[in-house]
């Protein structure tokens, strides 16, 4: 599964991640908060099963190459349990303004910006 993560990137999940995330988002949830809506809209709208092509390509739709800034060049990351995929210089930039907070990160600490 295909869909829009934080930052302006794009998470790629297995089907199972995927709908474990999906329960974690609309559990126990009636109407929820506006920004909760927000953000329920953001994952599920342009989410897009995928299928690798012989030689492990995918197809990425307009909406979420729109989203995520993408032309020709492309940053392919693996984050835990999915893979994100970046424009080449918002993650740079992402991973600049971070860079000081991840080596100065003391554990028992959970905020890291």
């Amino acid at each position: 599964m295909l869909t829009k993560g934080q930052e302006n990137c794009l998470v790629l999940l297995t089907r199972a991640e995927f709908e474990s995330r999906a329960e974690a988002l609309t559990a126990n949830v009636t109407i929820g908060s506006q920004e909760h809506r927000t953000l329920i809209r953001h994952f599920f709208y342009d989410a897009d099963e995928q299928t690798p092509d012989g030689q492990g390509r995918i197809l990425v739709t307009s909406g979420l190459r729109e989203w995520a800034g993408l032309t020709r060049d492309l940053v392919v990351a693996g984050v835990g349990k999915h893979i994100e995929i970046w424009n080449p210089e918002k993650h740079s930039a992402f991973m600049i303004a971070g860079a000081d907070a991840y080596a100065n990160y003391s554990e028992g600490e959970v905020k890291l910006n």
